[in-house]
Formats: structure tokens, sequence, C-alpha cells
């Protein structure tokens, strides 16, 4: 698979675990729910291997942003955020991915 193909799969993961559309997800929705559902979208990519720049590329977030997620999800999904953990574990599974350390 290539980039493109692993971002739409992503988002569609997204989508089932969080019930946000998938053309919501990258929205400028600003609510909780939509910002932990960009979270988890870029979080996965990281998981399967991809490199801000790339993620950067395919979902309109700056790489700033991207590296920020990278340095705070594993705090966010494993702190006070809880349903943000069980809904990104929900699109692992989804995905057939494990995180990485």
């Amino acid at each position: 698979m290539d980039i493109m193909q692993d971002f739409q799969a992503v988002l569609a993961a997204v989508s089932r675990a969080t019930k946000i559309p998938e053309g919501r997800i990258f929205s400028k929705c600003r609510g909780q729910e939509h910002s932990d559902a960009r979270w988890m979208a870029v979080q996965l990519l990281i998981d399967m291997g991809y490199y801000d720049r790339q993620i950067s590329e395919v979902s309109g977030m700056s790489q700033r942003a991207i590296n920020g997620i990278r340095a705070e999800a594993a705090k966010r999904a494993n702190g006070t955020w809880k349903q943000f953990g069980r809904n990104l574990e929900a699109a692992r599974q989804l995905l057939g991915i494990t995180p990485t350390v």
C-alpha cells in the first residue's frame, strides 16, 4: 500500500471507532471529539511508520503539529483521556497494527 491508501484506511478506521464522518476528521471543526479523531489518525500513521513530512502532506496539517502529536499522543492515550485511548486501540485493532514505542 502507499500512503494515500493507508490514509484512507486510517480515516475509515477512525471514523468507525469515533463515529465521526471521514470527511470531518481533518475539517476545521474544533470540538474535542474532532481534535481527538485528528490526533488518532496521525498517531495511526506514525504507528504505520510514516514520517512527519509524509503525514503533513496527506493530512494538510503542519509538520510542527504532527511532531507535537508524536510527542504528546502517548500521554494523551494513557492519561486522563481514557476515551481517546479506547478509540485509538479500537482503530488499531481494525487496522491490525501495533503501536510504536
